[in-house]
């Protein structure tokens, strides 16, 4: 099986780096550090989208929609320091983990939803 592709949208360097190393291991990461960047680089080949709740550039709902609107169905996880006011399942959002989470927490998440018995079903963690 290919490996699986996963675009990491964190604007903190330094987490961003912590969280691409995290996944390294198992997946094929492009890490972007804004809303703009996450979406000129989706496409057919993504698997999964783990996102900052607040991105410089396009963020929140503004982004949360574009991903809807866009021809592709990658899993989608939100990470953040602060829980959103909104219910992320409405919005296409698979999964929300809030900062600080460990690394098993994000690598479960993902595995869970990127199974292939999950792919068809995708319900929000």
């Amino acid at each position: 099986m290919a490996e699986r592709t996963v675009i990491l949208c964190e604007d903190n360097p330094k987490l961003g780096e912590i969280y691409t190393t995290w996944l390294g291991d198992t997946y094929a990461v492009e890490h972007v550090d804004t809303g703009d960047g996450l979406l000129a680089s989706l496409d057919q080949a993504t698997d999964a989208i783990v996102t900052d709740w607040r991105t410089p550039g396009t963020q929140r709902h503004d982004l949360l929609s574009q991903i809807a609107e866009s021809q592709f169905d990658p899993a989608l996880v939100v990470i953040s320091g602060i829980e959103p006011r909104i219910d992320l399942s409405d919005h296409g959002v698979d999964a929300f983990l809030e900062k600080p989470f460990r690394r098993d927490a994000l690598l479960g998440t993902l595995d869970s939803l990127l199974q292939p018995s999950a792919q068809g079903d995708r319900t929000a963690v």
